[in-house]
């Protein structure tokens, strides 16, 4: 959360408050079985309370951060400000050949 914000220009807060934290707009379960996903943006807002908004549930157990959890948290913490995946950009809607490649991406073979 600290690497978005020195990005987004955001900040967020932690709710330790149990009476408070279905309020959140962020909640994050680490169930293996519900995997690495997020609610884009408002669609959070959607989530009835003391239900997750956020799944980490890929993420190892060591108290260390490997890079590929590090990844995966900066990546669903950008769905959860909005971000989409570049493929689900409504500017390339059009703009994909038949193979649904955006001309302007590179490719390796």
């Amino acid at each position: 959360m600290k690497e978005w914000s020195r990005y987004a220009n955001i900040q967020f807060e932690l709710v330790v408050e149990e009476e408070a934290r279905d309020e959140a707009h962020i909640r994050i379960d680490f169930n293996p079985s519900e995997g690495a996903s997020s609610k884009v943006g408002t669609e959070s807002y959607s989530v009835r309370r003391g239900r997750a908004t956020m799944h980490l549930g890929t993420l190892d157990k060591s108290s260390v951060l490997a890079d590929i959890d590090r990844a995966s948290i900066l990546h669903e913490f950008g769905h959860a400000l909005g971000f989409l995946h570049e493929h689900q950009s409504p500017i390339l809607s059009n703009q994909l050949n038949e193979d649904g490649v955006y001309s302007g991406f590179y490719t390796w073979k």
